[in-house]
């Protein structure tokens, strides 16, 4: 259920690609996160997300 408001959410995001690339980060964090949501991992912690920047990674973890 959660992970169908996430998508419909990313989707709607997906629409405003072309518009702002702040946009097309914040459309792949939720890509992400409905990934990790739909397709949970054996541990108690989703795998370590890194997003790229333009000089730095940062490092995101779901709990």
């Amino acid at each position: 259920m959660l992970s169908r408001i996430i998508n419909s959410h990313s989707s709607a995001f997906s629409i405003l690609l072309f518009s702002s690339p702040t946009l097309l980060l914040h459309t792949s964090f939720f890509v992400i996160l409905s990934l990790s949501i739909i397709f949970p991992t054996t541990e108690h912690y989703s795998p370590l997300i890194l997003i790229p920047q333009p000089n730095k990674l940062i490092p995101i973890s779901f709990f």
